[in-house]
């Protein structure tokens, strides 16, 4: 399915994801994937909207989270090996239980 990543400030969408998974299952699994795709297909992670997302165990590694809004996001076990957030706004996000290797976290 197709699923569009929004700008966290303006809405506006900042690039369409094609994801494996179904248009019933969670938002959060959903951003999830789309991530993954973006990885895949050189799409800057950068002013994206990502609140709520769901990132236990993945591989986020050298990912550019910069001004991306990460509130309630769960990167528990995740790996954000030199993974940059700097300016994300990272509320209640949970990065507990991973080895930190990071550029600008906070």
């Amino acid at each position: 399915m197709k699923y569009f990543v929004r700008e966290n400030a303006t809405g506006k969408v900042r690039f369409t994801a094609e994801i494996g998974c179904g248009s019933s299952s969670r938002c959060a699994t959903k951003l999830r994937h789309a991530v993954i795709w973006a990885m895949g297909n050189n799409q800057s992670l950068a002013h994206c909207d990502f609140s709520g997302a769901v990132f236990v165990y993945a591989d986020v590694s050298r990912c550019d989270f910069i001004r991306a809004d990460l509130t309630d996001a769960s990167f528990r076990n995740a790996v954000v090996t030199m993974s940059n957030f700097s300016d994300a706004t990272v509320v209640n996000t949970d990065f507990t239980t991973h080895k930190v290797d990071t550029i600008g976290l906070l």
